[in-house]
């Protein structure tokens, strides 16, 4: 087996964390495996400065997570680089991955009220639109909740959190000091996970 694990993010951190996953993962493995890591620090917005960098038709899995945008100017600007990569550097039985938290992915499309439904017909819609304007086809998705409900609980949500969920200890200490923030917040989880091909 053999793992090239390029990375292009403009936070060091996130890329020395991924660096640590996958250290972790080849640690755990019987046999020994090749493996190749690269870090390219820019912002993947300024395309036009590093896509002469990115190998052609090479990467067989490229993840985007939770970074799409609500305004529709960033939003397009966002997709149309998006669209470059997976035409330009996605071999060509590669497969995209894309993080969404649930709540954005439908905003997107101004269809605030489409959320709160369990309705499965309207998700699939919104995740064919999102697909659409990727130029990508849908494979496979999941949606990950904390609740195990798409629908989400207000009334009691803090209770179910206290009892169910970890908390964010030290994001909680900084809102308290600087936002007056009176409750402890909690790791929620709300995203859809979508594995897509060109």
């Amino acid at each position: 087996m053999h793992i090239s694990y390029y990375s292009l993010e403009q936070q060091d951190r996130l890329q020395y964390l991924g660096l640590q996953f996958w250290r972790k993962y080849i640690e755990s493995l019987p046999i020994s495996i090749n493996a190749y890591f690269r870090f390219h620090t820019v912002n993947i917005f300024d395309y036009v400065n590093y896509a002469a960098k990115l190998p052609e038709k090479f990467f067989d899995f490229i993840v985007i997570s939770h970074c799409f945008f609500y305004e529709s100017q960033d939003r397009y600007n966002s997709h149309k680089i998006y669209q470059k990569i997976f035409q330009n550097n996605l071999a060509h039985d590669g497969y995209v991955l894309l993080i969404i938290q649930g709540r954005k992915l439908f905003n997107l499309f101004n269809l605030y009220g489409v959320f709160h439904s369990e309705d499965i017909e309207r998700e699939q819609m919104v995740i064919q639109m999102l697909l659409k304007e990727l130029d990508l086809k849908l494979e496979w998705y999941k949606y990950l909740t904390s609740t195990g409900k798409r629908t989400p609980s207000k009334s009691n949500f803090y209770q179910f959190a206290y009892k169910n969920l970890s908390p964010q200890i030290y994001l909680t200490a900084l809102q308290q000091k600087y936002l007056g923030q009176n409750y402890t917040s909690h790791y929620v989880i709300d995203d859809y996970v979508i594995l897509a091909r060109r």
